[in-house]
């Protein structure tokens, strides 16, 4: 019984503190300043953070449009030298190819 009395009290102080708490606050200016300040530059920081994704979202478009440009081309790329590797001229060809390029690589390298 006596763990229910402390209790009852203990509501009752803190009751009393946050009416006497928010009546103190809300009559006082500088926390009313500092509330609409943190008002508007919590509503700042949504808006940038929406801004921030709409933009985030449309690169990210692009980047995939990118890299589906990409593999089209690879992938095509791949069709030509399998071609080109298993005709007998097209090996040459490629082979002749692939040594320009490896030779033209290491002059800029060098």
């Amino acid at each position: 019984m006596a763990g229910r009395g402390g209790n009852f009290i203990a509501r009752v102080m803190q009751y009393v503190v946050n009416e006497l708490l928010v009546d103190r606050l809300a009559n006082n200016q500088s926390f009313q300043r500092f509330a609409v300040r943190s008002s508007k530059a919590i509503e700042e920081m949504a808006q940038k953070g929406v801004q921030t994704k709409e933009e985030l979202t449309k690169q990210l478009k692009s980047y995939s449009e990118q890299f589906g440009q990409e593999v089209s081309l690879l992938q095509f790329e791949v069709r030509v030298l399998s071609y080109m590797i298993f005709s007998e001229q097209g090996a040459a060809n490629y082979v002749c190819r692939l040594s320009y390029k490896f030779f033209t690589y290491q002059s800029v390298l060098c």
